[in-house]
């Protein structure tokens, strides 16, 4: 098989994803570590090492109200530490592992939807076996090639980063 045979359909270059990876362990790690330190203050509260008159001027009137603020506290810290140390994770095993590749049929390609705050964008959903990768549209500089060439059973090879999922390359057979 020669690399003749195969049709590039779509490329994200590492110049492009490595920074949005960097920013994202930047903020993600700031996130976990903010959660960590909300745990500690709760636990430290919990367990009487610090003392609840640090509280000044704050303090709820009935220690019912007290505790419920503090569970509630500790629920959100837990959360955002989880958030946060696994989205940094994710986005350190972008960078320093390498990218996995899959080949074989394409068992299924939709068209979907994504609505966001800012708005919504289309995604094609590759499937094969019990794996699905995206690429949005929007990622794509030929979007009708893309359409006429990767068509249900057709032979892909995809190239996609390990924590993410993120295509970076994605390649059909011709004939």
């Amino acid at each position: 098989m020669s690399s003749s045979d195969w049709v590039l359909v779509h490329r994200i270059r590492w110049y492009v994803w490595l920074p949005l990876s960097i920013f994202g362990i930047v903020v993600n790690l700031f996130m976990g570590l903010l959660g960590l330190g909300g745990i500690v203050w709760g636990f430290g509260f919990l367990l009487g090492i610090i003392p609840q008159e640090s509280l000044q001027g704050l303090q709820p009137t009935s220690a019912v109200q007290f505790y419920g603020i503090l569970l509630v506290e500790l629920a959100f810290a837990f959360f955002l530490a989880w958030v946060g140390l696994h989205s940094t994770g994710t986005d350190l095993l972008d960078i320093f592992t390498p990218a996995l590749t899959f080949e074989g049929p394409l068992e299924q390609l939709t068209t979907e939807s994504r609505s966001t705050k800012s708005g919504s964008y289309r995604v094609f959903v590759l499937s094969a076996g019990s794996k699905q990768w995206e690429i949005a549209h929007n990622d794509l500089s030929d979007r009708m090639s893309f359409q006429l060439r990767v068509k249900e059973g057709k032979q892909i090879r995809l190239t996609y980063r390990r924590g993410s999922d993120l295509v970076t390359q994605a390649l059909v057979k011709t004939g």
